[in-house]
């Protein structure tokens, strides 16, 4: 199996417990998985294009927008934000905390 097979493993199984926070909802997590599914694994980054993620899941530039923002926000990747004529943002990818105690932990806030 190769490391991007195992960490798409391993992430499915941690990010279930990201759906109790708010704002993630199953396209925030499907576009999570579609972006580590895409990683390049020379350059350490996803990249793909707004249209590519709109096509593939049927939704608008909005929920992108809103789906990318929360994976920012609780940390599940980073997002360099590319000029439309240089393709497609740079996503770094963040594994999913696996522990459920130290997610309640960071987490506390948003869980209340």
């Amino acid at each position: 199996m190769s490391n991007q097979q195992n960490n798409f493993t391993k992430s499915y199984h941690a990010t279930r417990k990201y759906y109790r926070l708010p704002g993630v909802n199953a396209l925030t997590i499907a576009i999570y998985h579609e972006l580590l599914n895409m990683v390049n694994e020379e350059k350490g980054f996803a990249f793909p294009s707004r249209t590519y993620l709109e096509n593939i899941f049927c939704c608008t530039p909005k929920s992108i927008t809103e789906a990318t923002k929360k994976l920012k926000e609780y940390g599940l990747i980073e997002k360099i934000e590319r000029d439309g004529f240089h393709g497609g943002n740079h996503y770094y990818m963040r594994m999913p905390i696996e522990s459920e105690k130290k997610f309640e932990e960071i987490f506390a806030e948003e869980l209340k």
